[in-house]
């Protein structure tokens, strides 16, 4: 019979086969850096173009997420410091400083070039919604607002029996007109809920106003219905012409109780800037010649916080004064007296009746008489009177004491955020997601 072949056995060897150009049997060194020359070759780079190709889209990466990417310094250090290095005075320097950050908070034109944006997206969307085209109002029109600032519509609604040529005119949020303002705020609503842009739609407040916010932006929108532009609009864009240095005293006072969480819940905008109005009116000619930012914002924090006892104390701005029970008790009623003296008069009523009564917060709320309209009190909101005169107070203190410790422009550090202590960190984030539509691609590798 014969031997069959035996089958062959076949032993995987342990030892690499030296046919790979990247192993040396030798040299594990050699070997390593072999592998990490081929694999380095081997690596793919993504590479975005300035302009990308037609119909593809490319995400915005934030710089933060970006390779070698360093955070900014404290903004706290470089916006009230970056343009006062040559000043040899604390009050120049400190003058210097609130120009600085008032700048700083401003809409760069970036920034204001998507407000214009959203405006006319706005005004598209809602033609064949209302009646006549949404007007701009609040703070926008009169440059007074931040970056992030809200953006404020008043859609005109014709109330016949209120027209001007009436005798005896009715409430303007009777009932029906109540019901009115809200089937076209509804009817905005869905006309914006047709592009996707927006989102958060809510009916707020007691004056009923629709509120939304741009979703590419995250800036918010708010929508009134009215008869026209507010009156207190037109008079802010003519105190802005009368007093230019309306406009950094209120973004100095407004950082620094933001920064206690006293700014919108406890005093709102029109209030601050009526007290700040009152202020420049009863020190008219006062502040002459170049850097007196720093002496106005110092005796604004003294006449507020220290001076003037604001809880029994009302603060007029046309005529500019203040009055109380005792200043108008020395004043006969009179048939004749100025709407003015009679608005005061009503005012004061409203906090005795509150005092009568025990409730004590309303007695010491802050009393601010509206110059367009007598009988209405801008500070009604502020029941928290004696802990805003506090932080006027203590503001004041702090930059007294900066002021006589600063030795020089070479000296390091702020007058003024010896008083801000504010951080900007949330502000600054703010401001990446208005413009980040407008940013071109940027390579990465």
């Amino acid at each position: 019979m014969p031997r069959l072949p035996l089958p062959v056995r076949r032993i995987s060897s342990s030892v690499p086969s030296t046919k790979d150009p990247d192993v040396f049997a030798n040299s594990l060194r050699k070997t390593l850096e072999a592998h990490r020359s081929t694999n380095r070759a081997s690596l793919i780079r993504k590479v975005y173009p300035d302009a990308p190709s037609p119909g593809l889209f490319r995400p915005y990466i934030p710089p933060e997420n970006r390779a070698g990417y360093q955070p900014p310094a404290p903004v706290l250090q470089t916006p009230e410091t970056k343009k006062s290095q040559a000043t040899g005075d604390a009050f120049a320097f400190l003058d210097a400083e609130i120009q600085a950050l008032g700048c700083y908070l401003a809409p760069s034109p970036e920034e204001q070039n998507q407000v214009t944006r959203i405006s006319t997206e706005v005004a598209s969307l809602l033609e064949e919604a209302v009646p006549y085209p949404p007007k701009l109002i609040g703070l926008r029109p009169t440059g007074l607002a931040l970056a992030h600032a809200s953006i404020e519509f008043i859609l005109p609604f014709t109330d016949l029996p209120r027209s001007l040529g009436r005798t005896r005119r009715p409430s303007a949020t009777r009932p029906e007109i109540r019901a009115a303002h809200t089937e076209l705020l509804l009817r905005v609503e869905a006309a914006l809920k047709s592009s996707g842009a927006f989102y958060g739609y809510g009916l707020v407040g007691n004056n009923i106003s629709l509120k939304v916010c741009h979703r590419p932006t995250g800036l918010k929108l708010r929508f009134y219905c009215g008869e026209g532009v507010p009156a207190i609009t037109k008079y802010l864009q003519d105190y802005m012409v009368e007093f230019p240095a309306l406009r950094p005293l209120f973004l100095g006072t407004r950082t620094l109780l933001e920064a206690r969480g006293l700014y919108g819940l406890v005093i709102e905008n029109n209030a601050l800037l009526m007290l700040l109005v009152a202020f420049l009116k009863m020190n008219y000619g006062r502040f002459t010649g170049p850097h007196t930012l720093g002496y106005q914002l110092m005796d604004f924090l003294k006449l507020y916080g220290i001076e003037v006892d604001l809880r029994s104390v009302g603060v007029a701005v046309d005529p500019p004064g203040f009055f109380d029970n005792e200043a108008l008790r020395a004043t006969d009623a009179k048939d004749h007296e100025p709407a003015w003296r009679r608005g005061q008069r009503s005012l004061m009523k409203t906090k005795r009746t509150a005092l009568k009564q025990g409730n004590l917060s309303a007695a010491q709320r802050l009393c601010i008489q509206d110059p367009t309209h007598f009988m209405n009190n801008l500070g009604h909101t502020c029941i928290r009177t004696t802990e805003l005169q506090s932080v006027f107070k203590t503001a004041y203190e702090q930059l007294s004491e900066a002021c006589k410790k600063w030795d020089g422009p070479g000296q390091d550090g702020s007058i003024l955020a010896a008083a801000l202590r504010a951080s900007f960190d949330g502000f600054e984030e703010r401001r990446r997601q208005i413009t980040f539509r407008q940013r071109r691609p940027v390579n990465h590798v």
